[in-house]
C-alpha cells in the first residue's frame, strides 16, 4: 500500500462516516426526492454540488479534507471534498460509485472526482472542473477506487 492508498482510505472512510450524518441523509433525500434511476440521482447530486459548493483550492502543499457535512456548511472546497460529498450522497441513495484520481503531467497525482454507477457502467461526475456531468478532463494517469 503506498501513499496514494493511504490518503483514498481516509477519504473513503470520511465518505462513510458521513453517510450516517442526519444533515447529508437529509440532503440526499431532498435531492433525489421523486428520482427513480442511478442517472436521474446522479445528475440531481452533480447540479445540487455545481450550484451549491464554490471550488477553491487548497494551499499548496497542504491537502485538507473537509468531511461532507462540513462542506454542506462550508459551500466551499476542493475536488477531493466535492468527490467525497457526491459518494456519501450517492451511497446514502443506493447508487455505487468510485473515485478516480489522475495526473495530468509531472507524476503528481493532482485531482479526484468521482464516477457512479449508472446502467451497468460507471460515469463521471467531475463537480470541481469546469466540464459537464458525465464528461471528464484529460490526465496522463489515472487510479481508480471503490468506494
Amino acid at each position: 500500500m503506498d501513499e496514494l492508498d493511504l490518503r483514498v482510505n481516509r477519504l473513503r472512510k470520511l465518505i462513510y462516516e458521513d453517510m450516517n450524518h442526519p444533515k447529508v441523509r437529509i440532503l440526499a433525500q431532498q435531492i433525489t426526492r421523486g428520482l427513480n434511476t442511478n442517472l436521474g440521482k446522479s445528475r440531481a447530486i452533480y447540479n445540487w454540488i455545481k450550484t451549491h459548493i464554490h471550488y477553491t483550492r487548497d494551499q499548496e502543499n497542504l491537502d485538507i479534507y473537509t468531511r461532507p457535512s462540513m462542506l454542506i456548511e462550508l459551500g466551499r472546497g476542493d475536488c477531493d471534498d466535492s468527490a467525497m460529498l457526491f459518494s456519501s450522497l450517492a451511497g446514502i441513495v443506493e447508487v455505487p460509485t468510485k473515485l478516480r484520481i489522475i495526473t495530468q503531467g509531472k507524476n503528481v497525482w493532482s485531482h479526484v472526482y468521482p464516477f457512479a454507477g449508472v446502467n451497468g457502467k460507471f460515469l463521471p461526475y467531475d463537480a470541481a472542473a469546469p466540464i459537464l456531468p458525465e464528461q471528464e478532463v484529460q490526465y496522463l494517469l489515472k487510479r481508480d477506487y471503490d468506494v
